[in-house]
């Protein structure tokens, strides 16, 4: 006969044996938490609020529960080990962190300071330099300034312009007076030390040496005028396009490029130093006898351009380094190359 007696002992003996399961030995010579081997709630709150490390106790007598009743709730010891996993994984600072963010801070104790919520106080982008700005990003491209904003870019699409003529000494309010001009400063041209001249108003870079010699010229139909070459028109483009072979010049190409042609007019023109004749050319101002410094081995002759005269495709433009004049002649005449490249 079932009476209320049995009933309660067919409730509580199971709950009893579940918790002799799943909680350990009850039997033990020393409490929990007071000199046990578990993290105390009040270690975890020290812990997450400043970062102060808790220490168990060394006495091993107390056995913990590997997990909770059921498995359905985690230790104190789980708490404080995935945490503190997790903070050591957290090393940024405030001046990681860019202005007005906020992170979580492990560097320290002081909290809202090196512990804990912390607001970042960057400007500008790790590393070394500044923020860019609508005027560093080309118009009608979009970046990512120093607060994580995208902005529209306002600047030009070059920082080049027109180069100045080089003609330093003047008369009156005249171009030598001005002296305007890309670059307003610094040095005009650099020297690559490879056999290269970059013209830093212009952004590109020029063979440095002005005549195409037998070692580097992969092209025929020239005219021999000593080590120098002249070409056709024809056949100065070709021979521009021949210093691409990187089977030729291997292995990228002539001067490590494989992208040299034969310069537009105005490209040619760029490289006319006014201050300068015979050949006018060059970075120095030297009177009436330029000695074409950075460039070397420029003739006082005409050089092809690849522009095309307007009345007729039987002509061509071209420059003379004599004096710098730009003119126009027959396409089968035989003139100098300087080939370049970028543009």
């Amino acid at each position: 006969m079932l009476t209320i007696r049995n009933l309660i002992i067919a409730i509580l003996l199971p709950l009893a044996l579940a918790l002799f399961v799943y909680a350990g030995d009850i039997d033990q010579s020393v409490a929990p938490g007071a000199g046990g081997r578990m993290y105390t709630l009040e270690q975890i709150y020290a812990k997450t609020h400043n970062g102060t490390n808790a220490t168990k106790h060394p006495d091993g007598s107390f056995t913990e529960p590997s997990s909770g009743p059921a498995s359905t709730m985690y230790t104190l010891d789980q708490v404080y080990g995935d945490f503190n996993t997790d903070a050591t994984a957290c090393t940024a600072t405030a001046s990681d962190v860019l202005s007005t963010k906020t992170f979580f801070a492990t560097t320290g104790s002081a909290r809202g300071t090196t512990w804990g919520p912390v607001t970042g106080t960057a400007n500008t982008p790790p590393g070394s330099g500044s923020a860019a700005g609508a005027s560093n990003i080309l118009t009608g491209y979009y970046a990512f300034n120093a607060s994580g904003e995208a902005i529209n870019g306002s600047a030009s699409s070059s920082s080049y312009g027109i180069p100045k003529t080089q003609q330093n000494t003047y008369v009156d309010y005249d171009d030598g007076y001005y002296h305007k001009g890309t670059p307003a400063s610094g040095n005009h041209y650099t020297d690559n030390g490879d056999g290269t001249i970059t013209d830093n108003a212009t952004g590109l870079m020029w063979v440095k040496s002005g005549y195409a010699d037998a070692d580097t010229n992969p092209a025929t139909g020239y005219t021999a005028d000593g080590s120098w070459r002249k070409y056709t028109w024809a056949n100065a483009i070709l021979y521009c396009y021949r210093l691409n072979d990187t089977t030729q010049f291997p292995p990228s190409g002539y001067l490590g490029h494989n992208d040299w042609r034969l310069p537009n007019v105005k490209e040619l023109q760029s490289i006319i130093n006014y201050g300068n004749w015979s050949p006018a050319i060059g970075e120095s101002t030297v009177g009436g006898s330029g000695t074409g410094a950075p460039f070397t081995n420029t003739k006082s002759n005409y050089y092809w351009s690849s522009t095309t005269s307007a009345d007729g495709t039987a002509g061509a433009w071209y420059v003379s380094f004599g004096y710098g004049v730009v003119n126009v002649n027959g396409k089968t005449l035989a003139y100098y190359v300087r080939p370049v490249r970028g543009g």
